[in-house]
């Protein structure tokens, strides 16, 4: 199959792109997952998938796990789970639509690398696989057409989370940095390993309920609030939870503002109970008060 269309093609003869994209593909697109790409996918905490309905609208969404939640299983199969979400099922009912789908695999730490993978999908509701995904609700199959990496220029370094950790600094802001779930996680511990914004990059990683412990303490700050350790964090989702439990709506209300199941917000309930060591809601705030998550 071709990796270029007449109007790709347009365009690299206006810009004189043309023996550059050939050489590009000849060098680095395959239709088959190396071992070194299968090592890549399961390092990493999230990907971008896109889909397209059946008439060609386009829709671009995150999915995001523990490391290894997306595998390759063969040179010609890459798996991953769906978890319970909104319900909108944009994704998965454009599969079954159209079956065409892209990926995007950035790391954005020590070495940026993307790589790119267009292939065909099917969503699985009874895979034999899905008992190997916790939690998963399906699973969806990718046979891929085009592997191949992308220029890493422009990725996001931590210069960038540098900056954002001197800004928010100041007002001990954990709360933007904890909703950004683990991906974050994984550029602060890396932030703090490289001596950037340490002062305020271990406080940020305790409020994940994680320490570096590789570096040698850091001196605070006199006004600097003081975060106590989870034993595991909570998800960016629970964090959304826990804020509503704050306010006077009902379970029911909550779901229908998170836009969630009600079994799902129990769910989220019965798991912040877990990790803030709680059995109450009044509880559970105070406690979260005590750790500055809320």
């Amino acid at each position: 199959m071709a990796m270029y269309h007449a109007e790709n093609r347009a365009l690299q003869d206006a810009f004189g792109s043309r023996a550059l994209a050939d050489r590009l593909e000849s060098r680095l697109r395959r239709e088959a997952f190396t071992e070194e790409d299968a090592a890549f996918v399961a390092s990493l905490r999230f990907f971008f998938l896109a889909t397209a309905s059946a008439e060609g609208r386009p829709d671009c969404s995150f999915k995001g796990g523990d490391p290894g939640f997306v595998r390759v299983l063969a040179p010609d199969l890459l798996v991953f789970p769906d978890y319970d979400g909104n319900g909108m099922f944009k994704s998965l009912g454009n599969i079954r639509a159209n079956p065409h789908v892209g990926l995007l695999f950035i790391a954005m730490e020590e070495r940026p690398r993307r790589l790119r993978v267009n292939g065909r999908a099917e969503v699985a509701l009874d895979d034999p696989l899905l008992p190997q995904f916790e939690g998963a609700q399906a699973l969806v199959r990718v046979t891929p057409l085009d592997i191949f990496p992308n220029c890493p220029r422009n990725i996001p370094r931590l210069q960038m989370v540098g900056e954002s950790l001197a800004l928010a600094a100041p007002g001990g802001l954990l709360r933007p940095f904890v909703d950004a779930g683990p991906p974050m996680a994984s550029l602060l511990r890396q932030a703090v390993k490289a001596g950037v914004a340490p002062l305020f990059a271990q406080p940020v990683l305790i409020a994940f309920g994680e320490m570096v412990v590789s570096q040698p303490p850091v001196s605070r700050p006199a006004g600097q609030p003081i975060v106590n350790t989870l034993v595991e964090p909570l998800s960016a989702r629970e964090l959304d939870v826990l804020k509503l439990l704050t306010t006077g709506l009902t379970g029911p209300e909550i779901a229908r503002e998170l836009m969630v199941s009600l079994n799902t917000m129990r769910t989220h309930t019965k798991n912040i109970y877990a990790k803030l060591g709680v059995n109450s809601r009044r509880t559970a705030v105070r406690r979260a008060q005590e750790l500055n998550l809320i």
